[in-house]
């Protein structure tokens, strides 16, 4: 008879144990037990038919996402419970709302509530959401790059055309713009443009303030053809003859004193 390395061992159940037959050497069956342990505890307890909903919710907690991670659960959406779970599962944070990140990246943080309401109406995961934020800082970032750059290349061009008297035009363009300006519909930044328009305006109303007598002027006159025309309209007109006498000593008044004017209009340049 062939020696059993069980022999040696003193239990007398263990030199028995068909389970042992199957290794070879004593260093064969610890190896086999370190890997029944192993996958022991992989393993996991079945869910019992009868389980409430919150016991099925710890079971898949505990036992599945715990020891098998990389499983997907099944959405569920037929309760609003079963929706926000599966919602949760996938990242989306619950009612402790989104997190921000540790870096900002110099984001203003008035602009951080509408981001988050955004990302809660998109649905975004928490880690979705960290990389929205950082995108709208870098954005943002560039934006305010660019303006600062535009603004030197305006300051640049426009104390290259007003050269020492910069400062001063620059005062006396925002004190008209505060004291002129509609309230309820406030300017705003001015560009150089702007400014230029502003300073040409006070300067032809300091040197010549009749320049702007035109503007209290009709802001049309008739033509000479066209006064022809009407003058030729008034004399076949039956008020001009007044034979029936049925127009009033004031429609005669108006009507001739207009074709009067029209008439001396008429012939001022013949």
């Amino acid at each position: 008879m062939t020696d059993r390395w069980q022999d040696a061992l003193e239990n007398e159940e263990l030199k028995i144990s068909p389970v042992l037959d199957r290794y070879k050497t004593q260093e064969d069956a610890m190896l086999g037990l370190v890997e029944a342990r192993s996958t022991l505890g992989r393993s996991f307890t079945m869910l019992n038919k009868d389980a409430t909903p919150e016991e099925r919710q710890a079971w898949i907690k505990g036992e599945v996402i715990e020891k098998l991670p990389e499983l997907m659960v099944r959405p569920s959406f037929d309760t609003d419970e079963g929706a926000a779970e599966t919602w949760k599962m996938l990242g989306v944070p619950g009612d402790d709302g989104y997190t921000n990140p540790e870096d900002m990246g110099g984001l203003n943080e008035d602009l951080v509530p509408s981001l988050k309401d955004i990302a809660k109406e998109l649905g975004m995961t928490q880690k979705q959401y960290a990389k929205y934020v950082e995108v709208n800082a870098r954005m943002s970032a560039e934006g305010v790059e660019l303006n600062t750059t535009a603004l030197a290349t305006h300051e640049t061009e426009r104390k290259g055309k007003w050269g020492a008297a910069d400062e001063q035009n620059m005062s006396i363009t925002d004190t008209l713009v505060e004291k002129f300006q509609d309230p309820d519909n406030p300017l705003g930044e001015l560009n150089n443009g702007a400014r230029y328009f502003i300073m040409n305006i006070a300067k032809a109303l300091s040197s010549d303030p009749q320049v702007f007598n035109q503007l209290n002027e009709p802001q049309s006159k008739m033509t000479p053809a066209e006064g022809r025309a009407e003058l030729a309209d008034m004399r076949r007109s039956p008020i001009y003859h007044n034979r029936e006498n049925k127009y009033s000593k004031k429609e005669r008044t108006d009507f001739l004193n207009r074709y009067n004017s029209l008439l001396a209009e008429s012939t001022a340049g013949a």
